[in-house]
C-alpha cells in the first residue's frame, strides 16, 4: 500500500488576482468606493498612478467631503509630479479634516518638490503637523523634515 503524500495548497493573494477581484466587485456595482479605493491602491503602489487618480477621482465624486480619499489622491499626484493638483487636494483634505497631520506632511512634500524649492512653506507645514500631532509617524516625519531643512 503506498502512503500519499497530502498536497500542500499554498494560496498567495496576487497583485494580478487582487486586481481582478476588485475589477469584477466594481463591474457588479459601480458605486463601490470600497472596491475603488482598493484598487486604487493597489495600481499607485505598482506603478500605475495614472489609472489609480481616475480611480480616486470617481471615488470622491461619490464622497467628495472624505479627507481620507483627498490625501490618497493628492499623495499620488505629489508621487507622480503633479504639484498644482496635489496642493489642491491636500488642501481641500486639510479643510476638511483640520486634525489630520497626513494631509500637512504631505503639502510640505509638495511644497519641497517645487522648483525651486518653497522651504518657507514646507517649514510651516512640517511645524503645524509636529504641533498637531507630535507622537504620530507623519510627526515623526515631520521633524526629520525639519532637521534636514535647518
Amino acid at each position: 500500500s503506498s502512503t500519499e503524500e497530502p498536497l500542500a495548497i499554498e494560496i498567495t493573494v496576487t497583485p494580478g488576482a487582487e486586481e481582478a477581484r476588485l475589477r469584477q466587485r466594481l463591474a457588479e456595482n459601480p458605486e463601490d468606493v470600497g472596491a475603488m479605493i482598493a484598487l486604487a491602491d493597489l495600481l499607485s503602489n505598482t506603478g500605475r498612478g495614472i489609472e489609480a487618480v481616475e480611480l480616486y477621482e470617481q471615488a470622491i465624486q461619490l464622497r467628495p467631503d472624505d479627507a481620507t480619499l483627498r490625501v490618497a489622491l493628492g499623495r499620488t499626484l505629489l508621487n507622480y509630479g503633479y504639484y498644482a493638483d496635489a496642493e489642491i487636494q491636500l488642501q481641500r483634505a486639510h479643510e476638511l479634516d483640520a486634525s489630520d497631520p497626513a494631509a500637512l506632511y504631505f503639502l510640505g512634500q509638495v511644497y519641497e518638490s517645487r522648483s525651486p524649492p518653497d522651504t518657507q512653506q514646507a517649514r510651516a507645514m512640517y511645524e503645524q503637523v509636529v504641533e498637531i500631532a507630535p507622537d504620530s509617524p507623519y510627526g515623526r516625519l515631520a521633524r526629520q523634515r525639519l532637521d534636514a531643512l535647518q
